[in-house]
């Protein structure tokens, strides 16, 4: 009786803790507990010989290419080997899997893979394309290839060819030499789109060549022959803790090749190597490759991460035209000072080490560098508050942006100076020989150097340092910018909507300015300037003009008021008219005259398949949201939508900061030009600063014709000065007799009289400063008043 009830009391507590299940013993089931291989009933997996049954299935081609699902924690055993699910190699007899796998949150513990027998991928999948892997939990993973062999390795996966893998994290040690990714050894994904989203790394990452936290090699682009393949890789919201010694190493990923999109990831880890090293990405574009088209943002690099090598940066060592926005360095960026037999060089920033285009980032770790030992070769170190040195291959730029740290000049005792032929520190960028594209940059004015460590460019445009300010959350600029000496309100004029630059309230950043990336789209328009391209009937072109003037008010909402002319190339045609417009929760609102209403623009929140209508006069249009994206133009990130109509009235791309790239309004349903048809975006600027231009237009000679300040709009002989004019302006022309009248931005005659001398004087000192329209006749001419 007593044996009975203790029976009894165990299998009670067994059924409620639940029953551990029994470690791999080596051996294969011959069926998985149940389930039929379809989505709706997925193979379930209980026990490590039906995960065993799955590897066998996959690597002799009767399975792995259906659903299948853990119901378990599965013990695997560290003593016995592991195959791969799926192989890969180079006889082109792979065999992978191609089904969905879902850990439904079970662990996998003690898995043990020693490639001892050369089956170039080890990790609990070795080989998968086109497939699925989600929701694994890997524990005590150790995985080991002998340090003759170049080996693929990943704890979750190997080789991922056009394969998801989904909230998955993983610990344990991968011991081997070749490409090794905490999760993904190489990822590869030329066609369609990838992703790898909620991951997490806490392994030990030992390997010489090429290492990544999440992923080692990530590529989106491959030729094939004559035949180029293109895809997109989307990394997101991943973390890495593993600390990295390699020859290439990146928090995230360690090289990059194509069409690469990393969004809000995070590295802990301490990342050394003797090439590019990396807090997010060691090197984008491998093997020489020009084209890498990477995006970065939202992505940080932690305090504890230091960064060291050659060519080493808070975000990416090497970037060559990786577009980083929103990005945050916090930890120490240590060049190492390695040579051969001709130079020694080290490049290190907080952002990058090498090139890139950077903006709406900040660094906040100090830059420095070291000499590994004293060679009688030439010396070049360049540091950088936020880049060390310009990509020789590519035009790098930067705008927007902040550096605290500071710059700290390496040891260079026992060096013979003869050979030292370049140490260029600066608080922005090291060296550059392009002065002209950093521009907007700001730094703490705590240090002696220049913005730029070139003699030859020491000052960048429109860039500056700053202090401390009345509290501990403000700071003042030492110049003005965009009308402001406050630091806070110029990040924000310069960010043209990318994101929103906040107060440190809280006191996480030490007081400094912080990024919100939440806000996709703060459509700021001040200092705004559009100039389109119109395509009359019988093929003549001819040209818009749209400015913002001035704010307004209507129905108690503030608006910008849009200045709408249509012109000839720089001669004014007709009478601007006016538009009015605001921005509220990422939507664009535009103010219907006829009905009194208004009407929604362009929503920047939208996802595809949304559709909103807009409505002009009496008429109206909906558009359709086919697809969400970014639009790039020099140091600039701007979120894009690409909408459609039934009949094209509205068809094409907008742009956040900018609006549509074809008609900025919807001129189709205006009717008031039924001839013309706006047909492009020529120029765009924004506070003077050229933001865009459509491929070879003179957008300087543009501005310069439209700003010139003889300039007589209507060429209709009428000169007037001094245009500005603070008071008095005199009118030279033929229209005597004529009458005359001065009309304001919102149509208003504001005065008026009549020509009555070649050389007329007309008294305007009670006007206000800005812009005003001279009618005399059907000629129209601008006036400036600036007092």
């Amino acid at each position: 009786m007593k044996k009975y009830l203790i029976l009894t009391v165990y299998l009670a507590i067994a059924m409620l803790c639940g029953a551990q299940t029994p470690c791999w013993d080596g051996t294969v089931a011959e069926s998985y507990a149940s389930g039929n291989g379809t989505m709706e009933n997925p193979y379930q997996i209980a026990t490590p010989q039906q995960l065993a049954l799955l590897a066998a299935q996959t690597n002799d081609g009767t399975g792995g290419n259906a659903y299948y699902i853990l119901t378990e924690d599965l013990c695997m055993d560290d003593s016995i080997n592991w195959t791969p699910i799926g192989y890969f190699n180079s006889n082109s007899d792979n065999m992978g899997f191609e089904g969905v796998f879902d850990g439904a949150g079970h662990t996998i513990s003690n898995l043990y893979c020693d490639n001892s027998q050369n089956v170039k991928s080890i990790g609990l999948f070795g080989f998968a394309k086109n497939a699925v892997i989600k929701n694994v939990i890997i524990s005590n993973a150790y995985l080991i290839s002998p340090s003759n062999l170049n080996t693929k390795a990943g704890t979750i996966i190997a080789c991922a060819n056009h394969t998801d893998v989904l909230n998955c994290s993983v610990d344990g040690i991968i011991h081997a030499n070749g490409t090794i990714g905490g999760i993904i050894g190489r990822c590869l994904g030329v066609t369609d789109t990838t992703y790898v989203v909620n991951c997490i790394n806490n392994t030990v990452l030992d390997n010489s060549e090429t290492t990544g936290g999440i992923i080692g090699v990530c590529k989106s682009w491959d030729r094939i022959g004559s035949v180029t393949y293109n895809g997109v890789v989307v990394v997101n919201n991943c973390i890495n803790y593993s600390d990295i010694t390699s020859n290439e190493t990146g928090g995230i990923i360690a090289q990059t090749l194509g069409d690469i999109k990393i969004k809000k990831c995070e590295n802990y880890g301490i990342m050394q190597s003797p090439q590019n090293s990396g807090g997010i990405v060691g090197q984008t574009g491998m093997d020489n490759e020009v084209h890498s088209d990477v995006f970065i943002q939202d992505c940080i690099n932690h305090e504890r991460a230091n960064i060291s090598g050659p060519a080493a940066g808070g975000i990416v060592g090497r970037s060559g035209m990786a577009i980083i926005n929103g990005c945050v360095n916090k930890a120490l960026i240590t060049g190492c000072i390695t040579g051969d037999t001709l130079w020694a060089i080290a490049v290190a920033g907080g952002i990058t080490g090498v090139g890139g285009v950077v903006s709406n980032c900040y660094n906040r770790g100090d830059i420095t560098a070291v000499k590994e030992e004293v060679y009688d070769i030439d010396y070049y170190v360049y540091l950088g508050g936020i880049t060390g040195a310009d990509e020789t291959l590519s035009e790098s730029h930067i705008a927007n942006v902040y550096n605290t740290g500071s710059i700290i000049a390496p040891d260079m005792s026992g060096m013979n100076y003869n050979n030292i032929i370049e140490l260029d520190y600066g608080n922005i960028i090291g060296y550059t020989s392009h002065p002209t594209y950093y521009y907007n940059c700001y730094w703490l004015d705590d240090n002696d150097l220049p913005a730029c460590g070139h003699p030859d460019y020491p000052n960048l445009p429109a860039s500056c340092s700053f202090v401390q300010g009345s509290s501990s959350t403000s700071w003042v600029l030492n110049e003005e910018q965009y009308g402001t000496i406050d630091l806070l309100n110029a990040l924000n004029a310069g960010s043209l909507g990318q994101c929103t630059w906040l107060e440190d309230v809280i006191g996480n950043n030490d007081g400094y300015p912080i990024i919100d990336l939440d806000n996709v789209c703060d459509y700021q328009l001040v200092g705004s300037e559009w100039y389109y391209e119109i395509i009359n009937p019988n093929d003549e072109i001819s040209y818009q003009h749209i400015v913002y003037e001035n704010d307004s008010t209507i129905n108690n909402k503030k608006v910008k008021v849009i200045v709408k002319t249509y012109t000839l190339y720089d001669k004014c045609s007709n009478t601007p008219t006016h538009e009015y417009i605001y921005e509220e929760n990422n939507k664009v609102y535009w103010w219907n005259k006829t009905l009194g209403e208004f009407t929604v623009l362009y929503d920047f929140g939208a996802n595809v398949g949304d559709e909103w209508t807009i409505t002009a006069g009496n008429n109206s249009v909906t558009v359709h949201v086919n697809d969400v994206g970014y639009y790039i133009k020099d140091a600039r990130w701007f979120k894009v939508l690409t909408i459609s109509d039934s009949n094209d009235v509205f068809t094409g791309t907008i742009a956040c900061g900018i609006g549509h790239l074809t008609s900025f309004f919807p001129e189709k349903l205006l009717n008031k030009q039924s001839d013309i048809n706006v047909d492009g975006i020529r120029c765009y600027w924004n506070n003077d600063v050229l933001i865009y231009k459509d491929n070879d237009t003179d957008c300087d000679a543009i501005y310069n014709g439209w700003h010139s300040i003889d300039e007589t709009l209507a060429g209709n002989g009428i000169n007037l000065y001094p245009n500005p004019s603070k008071g008095i302006l005199y009118i030279e022309s033929n229209y005597i007799n004529s009458e005359y009248i001065v009309i304001n931005i919102m149509g208003e005659i504001v005065t008026s009289g009549k020509i009555v001398s070649d050389n007329q004087q007309i008294d305007i000192s009670n006007l206000s400063n800005g812009l005003y329209l001279l009618k005399i006749d059907n000629n129209t001419t601008r006036i400036i008043v600036n007092k």
